[in-house]
């Protein structure tokens, strides 16, 4: 069988990742619609409700455009990333070592987090901005009615004018890193495990890859859903106003002020459609990644 390389990680990662997207998207919006609600009352399943009622199917849709744009170079980077630092960390331990341990997987994991971080911070942003977007009165809006929003272009572009290219589109930055570090380290190393225990179990790749990938992202993103629920607050707020990239409140003033209204209950807004989400997501970008890699790898032994 072919080695694993560059392009093999980057074809892969990207169409898993693509693929991903398209599956989690409705559950991603309703997640960020009930992060963000004013009212702590409002439920998964009544935010569900009143987005069918009122946008239609297509609303679940909404800010898909943006991750789907920053989907190439963000699981690109991801698994390249994640698939280049273990091939350094073999070429760099004796020949008679043994097998990659989890910790490896989790470092290569990590690392891999940290960089798509600059794709994947804007991405979010212009997401969630069209995801709670409500005022359809003002001109340059594509569609009509109450499901009429920005482009992502648009929203974009007015933040840059506004206060500049960092503060504009990285509010959030040191909160996704904090979210994404361990998450992709967590990810990749349940991952990684969980396949290799089904697999030895005679479980075949397809399924070990679904039921792993499933794990794993209910795992990684369930543990640091609070660092989420901050970042979609922070990534809301008017850019206008920023004094700071971080946005016009500290995050730990969100935090405290969060709390003080709506409790601890506060941290885990949105945490049934989010792992709702996690599950079916990771589940099809490592089936298809795999089956993806498997016929590059296949395609690479009959050309050489």
């Amino acid at each position: 069988m072919a080695e694993t390389t560059f392009a093999m990680d980057l074809v892969a990662g990207t169409t898993g990742g693509i693929c991903g997207i398209v599956v989690g998207q409705p559950a991603d919006t309703v997640k960020v619609r009930v992060q963000t609600a004013s009212n702590p009352a409002q439920s998964a399943s009544r935010v569900m409700t009143q987005l069918l009622r009122r946008e239609g199917v297509s609303g679940f849709f909404r800010g898909m455009t943006a991750p789907i744009a920053a989907n190439a170079p963000i699981n690109a980077t991801v698994f390249v990333i994640y698939g280049g630092v273990l091939r350094y960390i073999e070429k760099t331990r004796p020949i008679s070592a043994e097998p990659l341990q989890p910790s490896h997987h989790f470092a290569a994991g990590a690392v891999a987090g940290l960089v798509q971080s600059v794709f994947a911070c804007p991405g979010e942003l212009l997401k969630i901005k069209q995801q709670v977007y409500k005022d359809t009165t003002k001109p340059g809006f594509r569609g009509s009615g109450p499901a009429a929003i920005p482009s992502a272009w648009r929203v974009a572009s007015q933040a840059v004018q506004q206060v500049g290219l960092y503060r504009g589109l990285f509010q959030g930055w040191w909160l996704t890193c904090a979210r994404d570090v361990p998450a992709f380290g967590l990810y990749f190393a349940s991952y990684e495990a969980s396949k290799q225990y089904l697999l030895s179990s005679q479980w075949s790749l397809p399924m070990a890859s679904l039921a792993s990938g499933a794990i794993a992202g209910v795992g990684a993103w369930g543990l640091f859903h609070p660092i989420d629920v901050l970042k979609s607050c922070r990534q809301m707020e008017c850019s206008a106003k920023s004094k700071w990239a971080e946005g016009s409140v500290a995050t730990w003033e969100i935090a405290k002020q969060r709390y003080r209204a709506h409790g601890w209950k506060f941290f885990f807004r949105g945490i049934t459609p989010s792992v709702l989400r996690a599950a079916p997501v990771n589940a099809v970008t490592f089936a298809v990644y795999e089956q993806v890699m498997a016929m590059q790898k296949s395609a690479a032994d009959e050309l050489g």
